[in-house]
């Protein structure tokens, strides 16, 4: 029998940038750096330079990208300074496809694992569930509300700074990275789209494996994106 998960690895990997459009849930978060260091899945190795302050949590369904619909959630715990500069770094993020996670990890730097999504709707909430059903470990429920209003992004600071991950080097026409650099990319690239408030409901959060986004200090109101279209660009790679 044959394994689509390796038959995925064998795909050559979509070059960047990335057009995307769905929709998205962002939630903005401060929490302290003591409780960052503890909880916040950041690598020993850059502990040092983080320094708090704002960041954010996200849901994000992509309808449509360059390896098919896939959804994510992820975590950015605030703020590192490196030199004069502050940078986000996403430090834990799932996706529901191998194909998209093989992509991040090798384009961006990004973190991503695999992991089963749910989506349900119960009356005007969406429930959103990830891991598996026996045992999943995020679940929140999302209520959207207000006026309709456009959002447009041109590419705004602070930047998007992830360390490169290894990769099996498989069918790949991406350029050669090195080990040890850095790929830098804007935290909000080019997009547009429509969006409304979001409240967030009730969450159940096994925080061995994604952040407890209450004690990490979530605002309980956020911002939907429904829907969006956004540029995920090329990588500036540093050091």
């Amino acid at each position: 029998m044959s394994d689509p998960a390796a038959a995925t690895r064998e795909l050559p990997i979509p070059p960047a940038p990335w057009w995307l459009t769905g929709e998205g849930y962002i939630f903005p978060l401060k929490s302290t750096r003591e409780h960052v260091l503890r909880h916040g899945f950041l690598p020993p190795s850059e502990q040092d330079c983080f320094v708090g302050g704002w960041g954010a949590w996200m849901l994000v369904r992509y309808r449509d990208s360059p390896v098919g619909p896939y959804d994510e959630l992820l975590y950015i715990p605030g703020y590192s300074r490196r030199g004069w500069r502050l940078t986000w770094q996403i430090t834990k993020i799932y996706v529901s496809t191998e194909a998209s996670a093989r992509a991040g990890i090798r384009t961006w730097g990004l973190p991503k694992e695999v992991a089963p999504f749910a989506f349900t709707t119960e009356g005007d909430a969406l429930r959103a569930v990830v891991g598996e059903p026996s045992d999943p470990f995020f679940a929140a429920t999302l209520r959207v509300h207000g006026p309709t209003f456009p959002i447009v992004s041109l590419g705004t600071p602070p930047s998007l700074r992830q360390p490169v991950r290894a990769w099996p080097p498989t069918n790949t026409s991406l350029p050669p990275v090195r080990e040890g650099a850095w790929l830098q990319l804007p935290a909000l690239g080019l997009g547009w789209g429509w969006s409304r408030l979001v409240a967030l409901g009730d969450v159940v959060i096994d925080p061995t494996r994604f952040p407890d986004v209450h004690a990490s200090g979530t605002l309980r109101t956020g911002l939907a994106c429904l829907p969006f279209r956004m540029n995920f660009p090329v990588p500036r790679q540093i050091g």
